[in-house]
């Protein structure tokens, strides 16, 4: 049973009321709403409907007739289901002709279906169940408020509106979020808007659960987000969706009624949010605001001590409009039947009172605005749109009315950019690059190629000033210039690899790396080879001159010049937009053609792969050939080096998951690496040592000596060698203990008591004792060596320690051992001034 003293403090209100000076026929209207405490929606409507009955009243501005007087009846349910059905049929028993309320959809079904037995129309400012529509259920119902139905109709209007058919959906799994996306997912379809991802989240989702779905919206590329939920989850799921990429600038989050209320926060700066409109702009939503502030304290209302606010707030306008068209619509019935409001009173008009059609006004003021209801009691209403800031606000930056946007202010959209997105991706928007300013990766290799083509200048520079140098002179200058040119134009590449890729530079791409590295590397297999030939060849009557070096050079790379002009003539790179999957783009150089361009490049590098194999082989063949300060070594190393870091770009860049940037790096530092170790060892080294030689005099690797042998500007020629045979005792096994080194059969000569060499030795056929000393050999001199010691090892073993290097011999038997072990006792007791010299019959530059 209800309380008693509720009842009469009901009884109360109406008698205090009745005291008022306008009107004394007594119009009874009951309020089917609840109060209770922290719950304030409620509070401030019940409130809102006092004051304006009040207004109505006091004012003179009763449209019903001036000796009405409205007279409002709350019976507080508590937003119990049970209490509010003994509400609403005690309210029939106090004759309540017209009943606003209630506050949810669940609980106006209700009351509607019980008064709707009694003829009594009911008006509500809350509930928005698009069932509450059908008039065969519910003659006796009308709203205010708009129903989910328009507002997800001008949520899809005001999305097509903005030009945005490409969205992302999220909503909550619960009555809410689903029956908001089923009428959406409706409008959606009969607009054309395309839905990239749907994704539903529980109402206790957690942070983990809310990347997951940010990484499904990522990967369907979508650009605007429409969010059906409630602002508990809304939170949650910003701070995840932030963290993978999908809340900042380039999208759009929208969200529905549900986010009404939240607790602004800076992390959710840029939402957007629809919402009915409340309040009208007009004069009647102005009074009755001035009405508010003076006598919401002067107003008997239960709900009085609860109200937080100044002014009306949410639902409140809402409501007080169901006072308006109350009041109309009697007004309009009273003077129906002959101005007599008694009849109204009594409750013998009711009959007549049909929904919607007694409350249905064209052009009728409310204090939310034009409240037009249709055929079905349903208002099309208007829409505030809302848009979260970063200081915390969420001001109200445009309305959407009538199926048109009107615009207050700018919206701020996530990441804090004012530009609108568009409803995908547009690629060369987004797209990755490396930029010179403000990119640490670009920055570096823009600082890479500046001082890579510094250092390769200056390199050049100083091997012109040097080249009547021993050391310069004596090798093929002008092949090591244009290796140092090849080298000096692949650091442009370092300057292509930055910025927004244009036309020219795709074309330079595709020409430039490829070109200089075999030009390079068929110069190097030349001159190399020119080596091997030399001093592992007997029968050799021709050889390349310098001039020949460079055009066999530069011939070689002739493949590649014409397989990078077939490319570029059928089918020549362009800057395009490449997709790296995730919603990641980034900017390339690719031809229309994409196996095309696979087939070229797979040939290219087929070809430049082979070339630095045999460089590889050739560098592996001449090893040990002694030069100036070991310079076949460092070019050795050089060429190891180059095929080391090759294979692993190579196979870093072809493994799946790489993305543009990690892939920018990776042939930064490979390029990078095979430049600058070619550069160091096959050109800047020797700078250095003309260098030394001008501040310390003749360096140690400068020092050399020719045997059997001459060299003139236009190549090498070999003298004859001496056929005469070669003594048994004379031919030892050498090896120098070393990394680089191997056991080699020599010749041992000793041209004098202080000077040995040790030359190569092969036998001219297999099948006899013949043979030559040939090629380069190593020359012990004792003026100068600073540390000379010989350790026996075994009866022909010996082991000499020369300065820092240590060579083993292994004599034919004991007795030579034992002759040679007095031929360099003298050494060891005379030793002074270090000074080993490798000699050639030609001293090289590689």
């Amino acid at each position: 049973m209800k309380s008693p003293y509720l009842v009469i403090l009901s009884l109360l209100a109406c008698i205090c009321t009745a005291l008022s000076p306008n009107g004394s026929t007594i119009i009874k209207v009951g309020l089917l709403l609840y109060y209770i405490d922290g719950v304030y929606d409620w509070s401030d409507a019940i409130e809102s409907i006092y004051l304006r009955i009040d207004q109505m009243n006091r004012e003179n501005t009763s449209l019903i007739h001036p000796d009405a007087k409205i007279v409002p009846t709350l019976l507080n349910n508590h937003g119990q289901t049970k209490e509010l059905i003994i509400d609403t049929l005690q309210m029939t028993q106090l004759e309540e002709i017209f009943i606003i309320g209630t506050g949810g959809s669940s609980k106006s079904i209700i009351a509607s279906l019980i008064l709707q037995n009694y003829n009594i129309p009911m008006c509500c400012g809350a509930s928005t169940n698009p069932t509450l529509a059908r008039k065969d259920l519910y003659p006796n119902f009308f709203r205010t408020i708009p129903n989910d139905n328009d507002a997800t109709l001008s949520l899809a209007e005001y999305i097509v509106s903005n030009g945005w058919f490409k969205i992302a959906t999220l909503n909550s799994d619960d009555d809410y979020g689903n029956g908001e996306i089923s009428t959406f997912l409706t409008f959606a379809e009969q607009m054309n808007i395309t839905i990239l991802s749907r994704q539903i989240f529980e109402t206790n989702i957690d942070y983990n659960g809310a990347v997951s779905i940010a990484k499904q919206i990522l990967s369907s590329q979508a650009r605007i987000v429409i969010y059906f939920g409630n602002a508990l989850q809304y939170q949650t799921i910003v701070d995840a969706s932030t963290k993978v990429g999908v809340y900042g600038e380039g999208f759009v989050w929208i969200g529905t009624d549900g986010l009404n209320g939240m607790v602004p926060t800076p992390s959710i700066a840029g939402t957007t949010f629809l919402f009915p409109l409340e309040r009208d702009d007009g004069p009647v939503a102005d009074q009755f605001d001035a009405y508010w502030k003076q006598n919401r304290l002067n107003v008997l209302n239960p709900a009085a001590n609860l109200s937080q606010v100044n002014s009306t707030s949410s639902f409140g306008y809402f409501f007080s409009s169901c006072v308006d068209l109350m009041a109309l619509g009697m007004d309009a019935l009273v003077k129906a039947n002959g101005n007599n409001v008694t009849k109204l009173a009594l409750g013998e008009l009711n009959s007549q009172m049909k929904v919607p059609s007694a409350f249905q006004f064209p052009d009728f003021e409310t204090t939310t605005g034009k409240v037009v209801l249709d055929q079905n009691g349903e208002r099309k209403g208007d829409y505030g749109i809302y848009n979260f800031q970063a200081d915390l606000s969420f001001p109200m930056v445009s309305k959407w009315s009538n199926g048109r946007e009107i615009q207050y202010m700018p919206y701020v959209y996530p990441g804090g950019t004012l530009v609108k997105p568009a409803d995908a991706i547009d690629p060369t928007t987004v797209a990755d690059y490396l930029r010179i300013v403000g990119d640490p990766l670009g920055i570096t290799t823009v600082c890479i190629g500046i001082l890579g083509f510094l250092m390769s200048i200056a390199t050049i520079a100083l091997t012109v000033v040097n080249r009547g140098k021993s050391i310069i002179k004596s090798s093929d200058i002008n092949s090591g210039l244009v290796m140092q040119l090849c080298i000096l134009v692949s650091w442009l590449n370092f300057g292509l690899m930055v910025n927004i890729p244009s036309k020219s530079m795709c074309t330079s791409d595709s020409f430039l790396l490829p070109i200089t590295f075999s030009i390079y590397y068929g110069m190097m297999f030349i001159k190399n080879y020119r080596l091997y030939v030399l001093f592992t060849k007997i029968y050799q009557r021709k050889m390349f001159s310098n001039h020949m070096t460079i055009a066999v050079g530069v011939g070689i790379s002739i493949p590649i010049i014409v397989l990078s002009l077939i490319w570029n003539f059928v089918d020549a790179p362009k800057p395009a937009v490449l997709s790296e999957g995730s919603g990641l783009y980034a900017w390339s150089c690719s031809s229309s053609s994409v196996s095309f361009q696979a087939t070229m490049v797979s040939v290219i590098s087929v070809y430049c792969a082979a070339l630095l194999l045999l460089n590889l082989f050739i560098a592996f063949k001449t090893r040990n050939i002694p030069s100036k300060f070991n310079e076949t070594k460092m070019i050795s190393v050089s060429i190891y080096n180059s095929v080391l870091i090759c294979l692993f770009a190579i196979a870093t860049l072809s493994a799946p998951g790489i993305n543009y940037r990690l892939k920018a790096a990776i042939k930064i530092i490979a390029v990078f690496c095979v430049l600058f170790f070619n550069l160091l060892s096959s050109f800047t080294y020797k700078v250095y040592l003309c260098w030394l030689d001008d501040e310390k005099g003749t360096s140690k690797g400068s020092a050399s000596s020719k045997t059997g042998g001459s060299v003139n500007n236009d190549g090498v020629k070999k003298k004859s060698r001496d056929k005469s045979k070669v003594l048994d005792d004379a031919v030892v096994l050498m090896k120098k203990v070393g990394f680089w080194s191997e056991a080699k059969s020599r010749v041992i000569v000793a041209e004098t008591p202080e000077l040995v060499t040790f030359c190569n030795y092969q036998k001219l056929r297999l099948e006899d004792k013949e043979g030559v000393a040939f090629g380069a050999g190593i020359v012990w001199k004792l003026k100068g060596i600073k540390v000379f010691r010989t350790e026996s090892l075994s009866k022909n073993h010996r082991k000499y320690i020369v300065d820092g290097d240590s060579f083993t011999i292994t004599y034919l038997d004991t007795e030579t051992a034992s002759a040679w072990d007095s031929y360099f006792l003298i050494w060891t007791r005379t030793k002074n001034n270090a000074s080993i010299a490798t000699t050639s019959l030609k001293s090289t530059e590689n």
